[in-house]
């Protein structure tokens, strides 16, 4: 996949598209290596010092401290 020129935009997360979010799967032999977007959602949500974004293109939920 080439990412050069590639637009990335922040959408916020809420009651009407969490679940497409949550929805989201990684190929089964990837499983092991995240949690779910469930998971990280309700990381991000208790811990306010993390911050999650969503990668369209990859299927990507991801967060940090």
């Amino acid at each position: 996949m080439n990412n050069i020129g590639e637009i990335i935009t922040l959408r916020r997360i809420t009651r009407r598209n969490y679940r497409k979010i949550t929805n989201l799967r990684v190929k089964p032999e990837q499983r092991y290596l995240i949690a779910s977007n469930a998971v990280s959602m309700a990381d991000a949500y208790f811990y306010k010092d993390a911050w999650y974004i969503l990668r369209r293109d990859t299927c990507r939920i991801s967060y940090a401290w």
